[in-house]
């Protein structure tokens, strides 16, 4: 195992300042990739909330039709059983 050393060099200093902005740099690029993969997800689920989105309208439309015409055999029924009061 290496001995600590206990000082620094201009030389060691600038070796590690390029060190930390070598890891900068490639964790920037690492976050760009991310950040695109993330954009493609984001598109994809955007799409799919955008098609269950139009399958809710549309069967939320048929629901409602049909709950219509059950309020219209509610009130035939409750005018037939007041009628034959």
């Amino acid at each position: 195992m290496e001995t600590m050393r206990e000082s620094w060099t201009d030389d060691r200093l600038d070796d590690l300042n390029h060190k930390v902005d070598g890891l900068g740099r490639r964790l920037e690029a690492g976050f760009e990739r991310i950040d695109v993969r993330f954009d493609a997800l984001d598109a994809k689920f955007e799409s799919k909330f955008d098609l269950l989105d139009a399958k809710f309208d549309a069967t939320s439309e048929r629901s409602d039709a049909k709950f219509d015409a059950m309020n219209e055999r509610f009130d035939a029924i409750q005018r037939t059983i007041s009628s034959a009061l």
